[in-house]
């Protein structure tokens, strides 16, 4: 898919432009988050899953899930996405996160942090160096993208206070 014929939502995420990002639409088919993403039919695991309390489907490719209840995609998740801007420019840019606590998503090397815009439908997972001077700049480790909510939402809906990350 070229970047011309790209729906609204998945432009900014392929081209790492978090400021612009609307927001996972509503009903999104699961064949719209392949065809975005460039993934074909037949890679990737699915499995059984939990958003917090909620039961869904898992599907997980290299570097990519996405979680669907209903048939419709609830939430994505791009491990080291593309980014625009350098993570502390990008944070101050988007303004205070509706939370800001311990990242969810780990990496081996780094301190991960997890910042929440839930009104944006963006958590943004910055990664940092936990040396002492630091080995490398701070960066976005990962994004999990929804649908405008609240935290009410995003925590009783999307398993926002699931530990480890949406839960297996």
């Amino acid at each position: 898919m070229s970047e011309r014929q790209l729906p609204g939502w998945a432009a900014p995420a392929l081209a790492g432009d978090w400021m612009l990002w609307p927001g996972l639409p509503a009903g999104l088919a699961e064949r719209e988050v392949r065809a975005a993403f460039g993934r074909t039919a037949v890679d990737g695991v699915r499995r059984s899953a939990l958003l917090g309390s909620h039961q869904v489907e898992l599907m997980e490719l290299d570097g990519l899930r996405w979680w669907t209840a209903d048939g419709s995609v609830v939430l994505v998740e791009l491990a080291e996405p593309a980014s625009t801007t350098p993570a502390g420019v990008l944070l101050g840019s988007l303004g205070d996160a509706d939370r800001v606590s311990h990242g969810r998503f780990r990496r081996f090397d780094a301190t991960t942090t997890e910042h929440v815009y839930a009104a944006r439908g963006l958590a943004l997972t910055i990664a940092e160096s936990y040396d002492d001077p630091p080995v490398f700049e701070p960066f976005l480790a990962a994004v999990l993208l929804f649908a405008p909510t609240d935290m009410r939402g995003f925590v009783l809906e999307l398993g926002g206070n699931d530990r480890g990350g949406p839960k297996l």
